[in-house]
């Protein structure tokens, strides 16, 4: 949740220049939209409705992990959307977890794998992508 208030506090007054979106993940599935690409919440309440929301939904999911997927899914994601449907200057994926890759065997080697990929049509585009997992 900091991170993401982090995000939304970062981006405010630059709507022009960036275009983000958030998008949660959990044992339930690998897209949860919180934030839509060009629809950034503008005000401190709107910034809150997103942080509620991604409480509200870790009260009522079950176990799993679906890291893997929701980064393949944002990569191809970003490719389709830009601001007001102009191409971007660059892509770029930032994934946030707190996933114990271990406990769903989830592999270095599998990681990087996805983190590397090209997403499927995105021809000479790059989509820079990384991952920043958050230890308790």
């Amino acid at each position: 949740m900091e991170a993401a208030a982090l995000i939304m506090e970062s981006f405010e007054g630059m709507e022009s220049q960036f275009d983000y979106s958030i998008v949660g993940h959990s044992g339930d599935r690998p897209v949860i939209d919180l934030v839509d690409f060009g629809d950034p919440p503008r005000t401190e309440a709107e910034r809150m409705k997103v942080l509620r929301t991604m409480v509200a939904h870790t009260q009522f999911t079950r176990s799993g992990d679906h890291t893997l997927e929701a980064i393949r899914q944002a990569k191809v994601d970003v490719l389709g959307d830009g601001i007001d449907g102009e191409e971007a200057d660059e892509y770029v994926v930032i994934a946030v977890s707190d996933a114990n890759l271990r406990r769903y065997g989830i592999s270095t080697g599998m990681l990087k794998r996805i983190v590397e990929d090209k997403p499927e049509g995105a021809g000479d585009i790059d989509v820079r992508t990384y991952a920043i997992f958050l230890a308790r």
